[in-house]
């Protein structure tokens, strides 16, 4: 069932990311295809270059953050797209409301077994998991990737300027606040 939520979100945005392409670097959609008695398939276009996981640190400070800078025009222009074809997928397969109860069993679990919190530390963390943070899933909610870690983030070097390349792996985006992307972005490309 997880994969096949992927296939359609993954197309979904593909499609939905055709007439963005100037704003958005992302793979090209090609085609893609659900079969009854095999796997699904997607096929796209290639993207140059290397990840920020494999070239951040090869980066002059101030390329690093001309990319941050770049790249936070590019989260915006996603939390612009349009959300129809997206939403249409989530009502079949389920959106963030789904994701996040299935997110929070799993961080409680993991926030309770934790030996290197103290017990004011786990309620704390607890009490915003619970309360606090339930309100990003009531507001107005935008196209998120929802996976913006360093190796889905292309970089390619043009003459003397770093610039990103494309932006792979849509098959975790879903309509949810702006704030899981930025969240990523901090912990894991920067």
């Amino acid at each position: 069932p997880t994969s096949e939520r992927q296939f359609y979100v993954e197309s979904s945005v593909l499609r939905t990311l055709l007439d963005h392409t100037g704003a958005i670097p992302a793979p090209g959609f090609i085609a893609a295809r659900a079969r009854s008695h095999l796997p699904p398939y997607l096929i796209m276009t290639e993207i140059a270059g290397a990840t920020v996981e494999d070239s951040w640190e090869t980066l002059t400070r101030a390329e690093q953050l001309a990319i941050a800078g770049e790249i936070g025009t590019i989260t915006a222009a996603i939390h612009r797209l349009p959300q129809e074809d997206l939403a249409e997928v989530e009502q079949q397969f389920g959106g963030r409301r789904e994701y996040a109860q299935l997110m929070q069993a799993e961080r409680i679990a993991q926030i309770e077994a934790s030996k290197r919190l103290s017990t004011r530390q786990r309620e704390a963390v607890l009490h915003y998991l619970v309360g606090e943070a339930q309100h990003f899933l009531d507001e107005p909610p935008k196209v998120t990737h929802s996976d913006f870690s360093h190796a889905h983030i292309y970089l390619v070097r043009e003459t003397d300027t770093v610039k990103v390349a494309g932006l792979i792996d849509w098959a975790e985006a879903m309509l949810g606040p702006p704030e899981w992307d930025i969240a990523f972005h901090w912990f894991w490309t920067f």
